[in-house]
């Protein structure tokens, strides 16, 4: 087991620790593509004189996304550090606590950046 995750309401192991982390890429694709999209129609709605409630919703839509973007791309690459280091999240976390200079060591597991990446996606990575 790696960890338990509320979001799914479920357990991520060794079965499913690739489509959970598919999930966390493209939800970090999505909410990007829609901050990016969304900041001319926020420009627009600030310089020209729009209607209060357009201009609040597209200012708290923006907000809103702007940090739920932030959040899921440090998730995103806190997961992908603990993959490139092939550590789960537990043993990270409880080598973190019980001592923070243990987070350097590589695990007993590591075979490499490639082949780390591998048993998480499958034999042919790129293929998703």
């Amino acid at each position: 087991m790696d960890h338990h995750c509320p979001w799914i309401y479920n357990c991520v192991g060794y079965k499913n620790h690739k489509y959970f982390f598919l999930l966390v890429i493209y939800s970090a694709a999505a909410v990007h593509m829609i901050v990016w999209t969304m900041m001319d129609s926020v420009k627009n709605a600030i310089n020209t004189d729009a209607p209060f409630f357009d201009m609040f919703t597209l200012l708290f839509g923006e907000t809103l996304a702007m940090f739920v973007g932030v959040l899921i791309t440090v998730f995103l690459f806190f997961h992908m550090f603990l993959m490139l280091k092939d550590v789960t999240t537990i043993e990270w976390c409880e080598k973190t606590w019980r001592s923070p200079g243990l987070t350097q060591q590589i695990s007993k597991y590591n075979v490499g950046i490639y082949h780390n990446i591998c048993e998480v996606f499958g034999p042919y990575p790129l293929l998703g």
